[in-house]
């Protein structure tokens, strides 16, 4: 009949043997064979015919810093290995007191906890994942005490990642198919205060209420109007400078149905048809970082007056060229 396990709650640490004596009734008591662990070492029969109740009181002196649940297997590797203390966090400081492995090959790990593990190794998917304010706020501030700067490690990671033709390439090709350009930061990115501020007074002159309104003006948190528009088969986002709905709730809800007012100031890069004659392959926008032509920038005025159209008849044009406010049918064959 197989012997039963021995009941180590028993057991009352002691110390009345040195860590190296102990290393000795490792061997000699052949607790440990050929660099293994005895795979008997917890039966009755093999602790008390060997008369190892004081060997293991020593033993559970020696690693009380461990876990209570800590078994004998991983309590010896660390008699064994002569670890008489918990490994801190990596990141946080905190004592990490949970072990891995066996007794030929385990370890403490390295981290108090797996949010510390990914904040550390994978800082980027930390942020994707937790993004409540207070757990950011803790974040930030626990980096910033153990890290004045970003560790080279993450810095390397972020660049090399950054760097690889395929990533910029990918990000390239989904922004065209969402947004229909390369770099979507560009759509609404660019006011003038010329145009933010006849906006202001068109709203003002006809009494308008803003609340209505959507247009540029950060002092008030309002942005542009952006719709879809299909263009060539596919689909991107644009903007227009000055959307007015009949009321409040239609304009929270967005319902197209109920526009009343739409405006669009045309600065320097926007053109009549008779502009763009024998010019179209000419750069439209004097920002390098944006390639569009002449043309370009042409078909997809066309194509948003279009698009508006069919909500309101009530749609504006005010050039900056001359200006001047004209209806939109007076500029453009629609």
């Amino acid at each position: 009949m197989r012997s039963s396990k021995y009941d180590f709650s028993k057991i009352e640490p002691r110390q009345t043997l040195s860590i190296e004596e102990m290393k000795e009734m490792m061997k000699s008591k052949k607790i440990i064979n050929n660099g293994k662990l005895n795979s008997n070492i917890q039966l009755s029969v093999f602790i008390l015919n060997r008369n190892l109740l004081e060997f293991f009181e020593n033993v559970y002196w020696y690693t009380n810093f461990m876990k209570k649940d800590a078994n004998v297997k991983q309590r010896l590797f660390c008699i064994w290995n002569s670890i008489f203390e918990c490994p801190k966090c990596k990141l946080c400081g905190k004592i990490s007191r949970d072990f891995s492995g066996n007794f030929t090959n385990g370890w403490f790990n390295a981290f108090c906890s797996r949010r510390c593990n990914i904040l550390f190794n994978y800082p980027r998917k930390f942020l994707s994942k937790y993004k409540k304010k207070k757990m950011l706020e803790k974040m930030s501030k626990t980096r910033k005490e153990r890290y004045p700067t970003l560790p080279k490690e993450w810095r390397d990671k972020l660049r090399i990642a950054a760097g690889k033709s395929e990533v910029k390439n990918k990000k390239k090709q989904t922004c065209l198919i969402r947004y229909g350009i390369e770099n979507p930061g560009v759509l609404g990115a660019f006011h003038s205060k010329a145009a933010t501020n006849y906006i202001k007074d068109f709203i003002k002159e006809r009494n308008i209420d803003i609340n209505c309104c959507y247009y540029y003006d950060p002092k008030l948190k309002k942005k542009e109007f952006f719709q879809m528009i299909e263009i060539n088969g596919s689909k991107r986002y644009s903007s227009y400078d000055l959307v007015v709905f009949e009321n409040k709730k239609a304009s929270e809800t967005k319902d197209l149905s109920k526009i009343s007012l739409v405006l669009e100031y045309n600065g320097p890069w926007h053109y009549r048809k008779e502009d763009i004659i024998g010019h179209e392959q000419e750069p439209a926008l004097p920002y390098k970082s944006v390639n569009i032509k002449k043309i370009e920038q042409y078909d997809l005025d066309i194509l948003k007056i279009k698009h508006m159209l069919k909500y309101t008849k009530n749609f504006f044009i005010y050039w900056w060229k001359e200006k001047k406010l004209y209806p939109v049918t007076e500029c453009f064959d629609v």
